[in-house]
């Protein structure tokens, strides 16, 4: 029951807010118009009319995606519930062994890496995506059976569970300054890492061997975890110093809340506004600067809509059904814990009477 409730609650969350952005993109034809907002709303309607089941059953990343596709961003959608669903299972099953839980995922993450890289060598794929790509059909392939499915992700969704399952015990425990120093210092060489490597795949197209390739792809997201989990064990345990207090920062609580809808509304927006303009747009560094923060501050105003419509009545309704049936079922037990107390009680009196 308690896994029905959370899937069920997840989806909810998930899919009300998203099928409430789309349900605002049909009405938008009365509102923009353009030299070839037409197209962008056929390319739409073709995407909602084929794939709108996907959206609903969370499977979007388990087919192909082309550039057509106004919605293809939301295949994260998908493979964030499905790793969702896989942590729960792990957790429900090996619940309050937490050894024994760290070692599941643990094996769940070296086998999503172990997967990944066997992907990427046997089809010929990149060991990560790249965009833009001289190849463009070697990167979609890249995109289709590699980057969006769920494994590929894997290590860095467990890792983000494993991290919570030690937060506690990793609090309590004496670490001195060296040791500190020496974590932050690994942290920031594997987040650089993991930016950089990529820079020769960018320059061209084979830049080393296929072992190389290999052990880039299998290390590539195992580093960039540990950078992320080294990062919140220290700021959530007091010892993150400036960079826990930035993160804290209480500006940043309410746009948190709006992240959803941002990621949600973001990409069909800039589609959008390009389709609609009237003028040829000229690409700098400074003009993709510029578009960077216009469609930044849009798409916060935009989400803080639909957060205030949506999302937040969308939360509260969640929390006061299932709140109900949670505690309805919660005091259920406790009733049937009663009577069989009760029952033993009068089972010993019975006892102690007849002697």
């Amino acid at each position: 029951a308690v896994f029905i409730i959370a899937v069920v609650r997840r989806l909810i969350r998930m899919c009300i807010p998203l099928f409430f952005v789309i349900m605002w993109f049909y009405l938008l034809p009365r509102i923009v118009n353009g030299p070839d907002t037409e197209t962008f709303f056929q390319r739409f309607y073709a995407d909602m009319s084929e794939h709108w089941w996907q959206f609903l059953l969370q499977i979007r990343n388990f087919h192909e995606l082309s550039a057509q596709q106004v919605f293809a961003h939301c295949w994260y959608l998908s493979a964030d519930f499905q790793l969702f669903v896989v942590s729960l299972l792990t957790l429900l099953i090996f619940r309050r062994r937490n050894l024994v839980t760290l070692a599941a995922f643990a094996v769940l993450s070296l086998l999503g890496c172990a997967i990944a890289t066997w992907t990427m060598a046997r089809s010929n794929l990149l060991p990560f995506i790249l965009i833009p790509f001289p190849n463009y059909a070697r990167m979609m392939n890249t995109m289709n059976y590699y980057y969006i499915l769920p494994f590929y992700h894997a290590v860095c969704y467990f890792s983000g569970c494993m991290t919570s399952l030690i937060v506690t015990d990793f609090g309590k425990r004496k670490i001195s300054k060296t040791l500190q120093l020496a974590g932050w210092c690994a942290s920031v060489s594997c987040s650089l890492f993991c930016v950089f490597v990529k820079f020769p795949w960018y320059l061209e197209e084979n830049p080393t061997t296929k072992n190389v390739e290999m052990t880039v792809a299998f290390f590539d997201r195992i580093l960039w975890s540990v950078s992320l989990a080294w990062i919140t064990l220290a700021c959530s345990t007091g010892r993150g110093g400036p960079v826990s207090k930035f993160l804290s920062w209480n500006a940043f609580l309410p746009l948190s809340k709006l992240a959803y809808g941002v990621y949600l509304i973001h990409m069909p927006f800039i589609e959008l506004m390009m389709h609609s303009s009237r003028e040829r747009v000229y690409f700098s560094e400074f003009s993709q600067v510029t578009l960077l923060f216009a469609v930044l501050v849009w798409c916060f105003l935009l989400s803080y809509l639909a957060f205030i419509a949506c999302e937040a009545p969308t939360a509260a309704l969640d929390k006061l059904v299932f709140g109900w049936l949670m505690r309805g079922g919660c005091s259920r037990r406790q009733q049937q814990q009663e009577q069989l107390e009760g029952g033993a009680m009068n089972s010993n009196t019975n006892g102690v009477e007849g002697k």
